[in-house]
């Protein structure tokens, strides 16, 4: 777990009967820096592992970590939450903040990308082999990110759409929206849903889950991750330490442990 330390450090008393009155007080503020990092829930398990490593780095950071769709942490920062790096699973909302003004730009980099597929409960009997086949009987109830705040949902609307489907799920009341992709594959876990759309690096955490199929990479636009400081940040070294860490080259192996792809 990635470690939420704080360092007391506790003065003898004869030290401080040595000085004068008038003397400045000895630091006692602890030199632990805290950094707060808002990423996208997709990357919970790839983030954790690569905020542990960091703190292992640098052993006067402390990394704190806030998972939940990018839109909704999009709304946070605008709100003014204490936050020092955003992590996004979509090109959109790290561009909103940008045009805000509340990330730096020259901090910004793309370390990551994904694609989408469709999965079924791991003891479904359904074989499905397409986007065409989810509007077949077999297929009740399909579930899929909040396109207005989920990017895994934008990108499933725009496969959807471009098999000319969503629409049709749409009116048929086929289609069942969750909150974060997590909570989406959480549905096929549990088995409240016939299928879903989530990320390959979800699907692949899961044993209670199977690809059905993957979904073809032009029907939706490119999957990029993209991190950045944010100007509000009150740490801003530490910060920029963590982008260049997460966006270098050795962070690639852990990236590539969790199925994430290169975000070149």
């Amino acid at each position: 777990m990635v470690r939420l330390a704080l360092l007391l450090l506790v003065l003898p008393l004869a030290a401080c009967a040595i000085e004068s009155p008038s003397a400045t007080a000895p630091e006692t503020a602890s030199d632990t820096t805290t950094l707060t990092v808002a990423a996208a829930a997709s990357l919970t398990d790839a983030m954790t592992d690569l905020a542990e490593q960091f703190e292992e780095r640098y052993p006067n950071i402390d990394v704190r970590l806030n998972f939940a769709a990018s839109g909704t942490l999009q709304r946070q920062i605008e709100q003014q939450a204490p936050v020092d790096v955003f992590a996004s699973a979509a090109q959109k909302p790290m561009d909103e903040l940008e045009r805000q003004g509340l990330v730096d730009p020259e901090t910004r980099r793309v370390f990551a990308a994904n694609r989408i597929v469709v999965v079924v409960p791991q003891e479904s009997e359904v074989s499905l082999k397409s986007l065409d086949e989810l509007k077949t009987p077999e297929i009740d109830r399909l579930a899929m990110g909040n396109p207005d705040t989920v990017p895994a949902g934008r990108y499933a609307k725009q496969a959807l759409e471009a098999a000319q489907l969503y629409g049709e799920l749409e009116t048929a009341q086929t289609l069942v929206f969750a909150e974060n992709v997590r909570q989406v594959l959480a549905y096929v876990e549990q088995n409240s849903v016939d299928a879903a759309i989530v990320y390959q690096t979800d699907a692949a955490i899961s044993d209670r889950v199977r690809v059905a199929f993957p979904i073809p990479a032009d029907f939706s636009e490119p999957i990029r991750y993209p991190i950045a400081v944010v100007g509000q940040s009150e740490e801003p070294e530490a910060a920029r330490s963590f982008v260049e860490f997460v966006a270098g080259s050795e962070s690639q192996a852990i990236l590539d442990k969790y199925g994430f792809l290169t975000g070149d």
